[in-house]
Protein backbone atom coordinates (compact mmCIF):
# COMPACT_ATOMS: atom_id res chain seq x y z
CA UNK A 1 0.00 0.00 0.00
CA UNK A 2 1.07 3.61 -0.46
CA UNK A 3 0.33 6.74 1.57
CA UNK A 4 0.90 10.30 0.39
CA UNK A 5 -0.11 12.79 3.07
CA UNK A 6 0.81 16.18 4.51
CA UNK A 7 1.05 17.89 7.92
CA UNK A 8 2.83 15.00 9.62
CA UNK A 9 5.92 17.04 10.62
CA UNK A 10 4.69 20.65 10.56
CA UNK A 11 1.20 21.24 12.01
CA UNK A 12 -1.49 23.27 10.23
CA UNK A 13 -0.81 26.91 11.13
CA UNK A 14 -3.22 29.06 13.07
CA UNK A 15 -4.05 32.53 11.72
CA UNK A 16 -4.66 35.92 13.34
CA UNK A 17 -3.32 34.68 16.70
CA UNK A 18 -5.00 31.25 16.59
CA UNK A 19 -3.08 28.21 17.79
CA UNK A 20 -1.59 25.64 15.44
CA UNK A 21 -3.60 22.48 14.78
CA UNK A 22 -2.49 18.96 15.66
CA UNK A 23 -0.10 17.03 13.41
CA UNK A 24 -1.34 13.86 11.77
CA UNK A 25 0.30 10.42 11.83
CA UNK A 26 0.24 7.20 9.78
CA UNK A 27 0.86 3.74 11.23
CA UNK A 28 0.83 0.15 10.10
CA UNK A 29 -0.57 -2.01 12.91
CA UNK A 30 0.87 -5.49 12.48
CA UNK A 31 -0.79 -8.79 13.39
CA UNK A 32 1.17 -8.86 16.67
CA UNK A 33 -0.20 -5.35 17.51
CA UNK A 34 3.06 -3.43 16.88
CA UNK A 35 2.57 0.10 15.51
CA UNK A 36 5.06 0.91 12.73
CA UNK A 37 5.33 4.67 12.06
CA UNK A 38 5.10 5.28 8.30
CA UNK A 39 5.74 9.02 8.07
CA UNK A 40 3.89 11.19 5.57
CA UNK A 41 4.95 9.51 2.33
CA UNK A 42 5.68 5.80 2.14
CA UNK A 43 5.03 2.52 0.33
CA UNK A 44 4.94 -0.74 2.32
CA UNK A 45 3.80 -4.31 1.81
CA UNK A 46 1.05 -5.36 4.20
CA UNK A 47 -0.33 -8.78 5.00
CA UNK A 48 -3.98 -9.74 5.32
CA UNK A 49 -5.18 -8.74 8.79
CA UNK A 50 -2.80 -5.79 9.19
CA UNK A 51 -4.29 -2.32 9.62
CA UNK A 52 -3.41 1.05 8.10
CA UNK A 53 -4.17 3.64 10.81
CA UNK A 54 -4.44 7.25 9.59
CA UNK A 55 -4.70 10.03 12.18
CA UNK A 56 -5.71 13.14 10.26
CA UNK A 57 -4.31 16.53 11.30
CA UNK A 58 -6.52 19.06 13.08
CA UNK A 59 -7.17 22.45 11.55
CA UNK A 60 -5.35 25.54 12.81
CA UNK A 61 -7.27 28.05 14.93
CA UNK A 62 -8.47 31.52 13.91
CA UNK A 63 -8.02 34.56 16.12
CA UNK A 64 -7.30 34.87 19.80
Amino acid sequence: MSILSERRVHPPRGLKGGKDGARGANFLVTKDKRKVHLGGKNTVEAEAGEILQILTPGGGGWGS
